[in-house]
């Protein structure tokens, strides 16, 4: 069983050097499984699906996250166990995983690994009816693409999806033709050991919006750089729609480590920019360690998972109208 990466030298383009790595694999199910379990970990963070279906549920809507989790990747990185019976049918299959930086390769390691590269690996063991074993393992007949809609993920830095890059990749019908050959990932030497501990899950409640407070532009105060210039104020369940120029700041009412959950609807290619902070700048003096306008969004010291989400909306590079925006949500995790 091999670590995976993906051979950077088959999507060379500039474009795709900062994504990140989708892996799958087919195969075929002779007769009809009675058990699968499948052993996964990752040089990142990953998810892993089976037929199009995302793993790691707990018989909720709950899913594991972050995982592995953190380890010092000196010394070893812990695999996740998961039974997939379910997800399994007699014939094709398709299994695969996206990985991201995580406190493998990201900013939050700050170097302490260089500038790896990142890596899956995986067993999945089938026991059929007629008790014979099979075993399915990551190897080179692998295929993997950096061309999915992931751009960049990082703890410290966010991350940057592009919904029109959505596809059905980890089903057994998808062309996988344009993807490319895996070689093995040697830069890890630790050992490989059993996940231990409560997994990191999203909280089964969401968290919504106190206020939103919507401004353009700035106002000056006799401060360094002024004070936001508010235009309206709405309650946290309303229906916001922004206008070019405006950016919309959330109060969720907590400090929290979370993400956020929102409906929009609007024209294909629009950009939807979100930043987060645990407070805001007081009254826009520099003398007081503001780094912006007073009631903006104090982010200097990436204070990136706090209680105060800003939004604001692109489209090709320019400040334009906003689609409607629904149902804005926090989702704290455990």
């Amino acid at each position: 069983m091999r670590t995976l990466h993906l051979r950077r030298d088959l999507c060379h383009a500039d474009r795709y050097r900062k994504r990140h790595p989708f892996f799958r694999k087919v195969f075929t199910a002779k007769s009809t499984v009675k058990s699968a379990k499948i052993y996964a970990s990752a040089l990142g963070v990953f998810d892993l699906f089976i037929n199009g279906k995302r793993v790691g549920q707990d018989g909720t809507t709950m899913y594991d996250e972050l995982k592995p989790g953190w380890t010092d990747y000196r010394k070893e990185i812990n695999y996740m166990t998961y039974d997939v019976t379910p997800l399994i049918q007699e014939g094709e299959n398709a299994v695969g995983a996206q990985v991201s930086n995580g406190w493998w390769g990201g900013a939050i390691a700050h170097g302490m690994y260089g500038s790896p590269s990142l890596g899956f690996i995986a067993k999945l063991r089938l026991e059929y009816e007629d008790g014979t074993i099979e075993n399915i393992v990551t190897g080179t007949d692998w295929s993997s693409s950096y061309c999915g809609p992931v751009i960049l993920g990082d703890i410290y830095n966010g991350e940057t999806y592009d919904a029109r890059r959505e596809s059905a990749w980890s089903t057994p019908g998808y062309d996988a033709s344009q993807w490319f050959a895996t070689t093995e990932n040697t830069e890890f030497n630790g050992e490989i050991t059993a996940f231990r501990g409560p997994t990191v899950k999203v909280r089964d409640f969401l968290r919504r919006p106190r206020t939103i407070t919507v401004y353009e532009g700035t106002k000056a105060s006799g401060t360094t750089y002024g004070t936001i210039n508010v235009v309206r104020t709405l309650e946290g369940t309303e229906t916001l729609r922004l206008k070019a120029g405006e950016t919309a700041l959330f109060d969720l009412g907590q400090n929290m480590t979370g993400w956020v959950r929102f409906t929009a609807k609007g024209q294909r290619g629009t950009k939807l920019r979100f930043k987060f902070g645990e407070m805001l700048n007081d009254t826009g003096a520099a003398d007081r360690a503001n780094d912006g306008p007073g009631g903006s969004l104090y982010t200097l010291q990436l204070t990136h998972g706090g209680s105060h989400p800003a939004l604001y909306a692109e489209r090709n590079g320019r400040r334009r109208d906003i689609p409607t925006l629904h149902h804005v949500l926090r989702l704290p995790l455990l």
